[in-house]
């Protein structure tokens, strides 16, 4: 189907990609992953973090600062699946 809308059109080449100012320019169904990259950005952070020996008071700054500011655009614009905050969740409730 887009090839045919393409050559009726004469488009050679679309002008947006994958993503587009940081944020996937088709979302599909929950299943389908698009916003899984959040949850594993943020499970890099923690894991990073991990290493360091922080009291728990570090531990708090660090989620409020980092990990919580990570979603903060994607939310913003869609509504992320539940299955991507109940993973980010996982991720700081383990730290």
């Amino acid at each position: 189907m887009r090839a045919i809308v393409h050559e009726a059109l004469q488009i050679d080449t679309e002008a947006l990609g994958e993503k587009y100012l940081g944020l996937p320019t088709a979302t599909g169904s929950e299943e389908d992953g698009t916003f899984d990259y959040v949850a594993d950005r943020i499970r890099g952070f923690v894991h990073g973090w991990g290493e360091n020996t922080l009291s728990c008071a570090d531990r708090e700054v660090l989620i409020k600062s980092n990990a919580q500011a990570v979603p903060t655009y994607q939310m913003s614009c869609f509504k992320l699946p539940s299955k991507v905050c109940d993973k980010m969740k996982t991720f700081i409730s383990n730290f």
